[in-house]
């Protein structure tokens, strides 16, 4: 992981220093042809939702089986929980494989594309009359580069399509500290007489009162 952006600095300097103009022209060329790979945010993101909330239903379902496994037996609802485990995976195993095949296949298709844009330059080269060595050691190196951005590309994708899961995780641990019991600040020394309990009231939240105000 640390020698990608090493290799990275070095596929990159060494062209722009032999060729500005043919490295840039490179840059546009491979940006225009797979400029839309880049941009797959909310795509990632939509999917990255789905095997999400896929597999919260799927993992329920499957704890719940668990847990109840003595009553579903009792009522002989075995086949109806294998149905409901199985087409919830089933539902979570069809947007899991279409996001790994987007996260996986977009490096594939990204290095082709990267190619064309490579022969487009060496076209260019060739209208421009450039020294043949200088053409050559420009596009070893590009060359070079290419599976590095396709990897990046991948990288990327994947950690998009992985941040609804990451929000999930952090809204419950807000939920956690929200629902936190409160801790008294007087601590219990000893005990004299009697545990007198003052002006008490109590209810849920969003009902009526159902301790109000009493004293034991």
């Amino acid at each position: 992981v640390r020698s990608i952006p090493v290799k990275s600095d070095i596929f990159i300097i060494l062209p722009l220093t032999l060729s500005p103009l043919l490295t840039v022209f490179f840059i546009i060329s491979a940006f225009i042809l797979t400029g839309p790979l880049w941009f797959l945010r909310r795509i990632t993101y939509g999917l990255g939702q789905k095997n999400t909330n896929t597999a919260n239903i799927y993992t329920g379902i499957l704890q719940e089986i668990l847990s109840s496994i003595k009553l579903i037996q009792s009522f002989a609802r075995q086949k109806e929980g294998l149905n409901l485990y199985r087409t919830s995976f089933i539902n979570h195993a069809k947007v899991s494989v279409i996001f790994q095949t987007l996260t996986q296949g977009l490096q594939f298709v990204f290095q082709p594309l990267a190619i064309v844009a490579a022969l487009i330059t060496i076209y260019f080269a060739y209208q421009k009359n450039m020294p043949l060595a200088e053409i050559g050691m420009i596009l070893f190196a590009l060359n070079r580069l290419v599976p590095i951005l396709g990897i990046l590309l991948k990288e990327k994708t994947t950690v998009e399509g992985f941040i609804p899961a990451y929000e999930q995780i952090q809204k419950l641990k807000k939920q956690a500290t929200d629902l936190e019991e409160p801790k008294g600040k007087i601590m219990f020394k000893k005990f004299n007489r009697d545990i007198t309990f003052k002006n008490i009231s109590f209810s849920y939240p969003n009902r009526k009162i159902i301790v109000n105000n009493i004293n034991l």
